[in-house]
């Protein structure tokens, strides 16, 4: 009578276990795809929240005016005061309607992006947002020549 060597023994066995585990990972990928309960939580799940340069971005394809969406805070303004500023700066030297988006305030330091019709100027940080506002708004007429003359509000 001959001896089965050990190695025969242990592939054999390594083999069941690994048939066994894939079977079983193999059914519950079957039953997964098969049980309504998996695509119903992706409708729960809510969908990726849009940054605010996304949002601006999307929002000056449509809308006549300078899109810009700012970022971060400084020891003296918030983000809003800033957007606010900004945008006063538009309408004061340029006398163009300008819409702005928020980002995240938590850090120091503030940055600012400027769009028309979808195409992106910046980000640049806000103490270099004034030669490139002044190219923006020498942009904004070629994009919307026809709102340049009133000067219309967005549509709302």
């Amino acid at each position: 009578m001959r001896s089965i060597p050990l190695h025969y023994w242990l592939s054999r066995v390594f083999l069941i276990v690994f048939l066994t585990l894939f079977s079983f990972h193999f059914s519950d990928l079957k039953a997964a795809e098969k049980n309504d309960e998996t695509t119903k939580i992706s409708k729960i799940l809510p969908s990726q929240k849009k940054e605010a340069w996304q949002k601006a971005g999307l929002f000056s394809e449509s809308h006549p005016v300078i899109v810009f969406a700012v970022y971060g805070k400084t020891p003296k303004f918030t983000t809003l005061q800033v957007a606010e500023k900004i945008k006063g700066l538009f309408k004061k030297v340029n006398n163009l309607n300008s819409e702005y988006f928020l980002g995240k305030e938590e850090r120091m330091g503030v940055s600012v992006s400027f769009f028309i019709k979808g195409v992106a100027y910046g980000p640049v940080p806000v103490s270099n947002a004034v030669p490139l506002m002044r190219q923006v708004a020498d942009h904004y007429p070629q994009a919307w020549p026809n709102q340049v003359a009133g000067n219309t509000p967005p549509p709302s």
